[in-house]
């Protein structure tokens, strides 16, 4: 029994030892005319601590596209002209460009 305890302590002192590393993660964000919270949306995951997203602008009539434009740590938007709501695609697409930074996570703001 011992052992078990052992091995569970040093377990979980390895996942403190992680958390002690930078991560990098990287957002992504599907959006279609999400001026009103947008902004507020991206500045609230750089405090965070996200320092890389990309973004999808499905068809935005709004003034997202300028928003996402607007943040340095937005590295890549996709123009999604489909109307079809093909998230799944979508949302892998993004997944597939982030992997590109070499993430240790990548996560979905929605």
């Amino acid at each position: 029994m011992l052992k078990i305890f052992q091995d569970f302590c040093q377990f979980i002192q390895g996942g403190f030892d992680m958390l002690k590393h930078e991560k990098m993660i990287v957002g992504t964000i599907l959006a279609r005319d999400e001026d009103d919270i947008l902004y507020y949306n991206i500045k609230h995951h750089i405090q965070q601590g996200i320092k890389t997203f990309i973004a999808t602008d499905n068809s935005s009539k709004d003034k997202t596209k300028e928003i996402l434009k607007s943040f340095s740590e937005v590295k890549v938007i996709i123009d999604e002209p489909e109307l079809n709501h093909n998230q799944s695609l979508w949302v892998t697409r993004m997944a597939q460009e982030a992997y590109k930074f070499n993430p240790t996570w990548i996560i979905h703001i929605d």
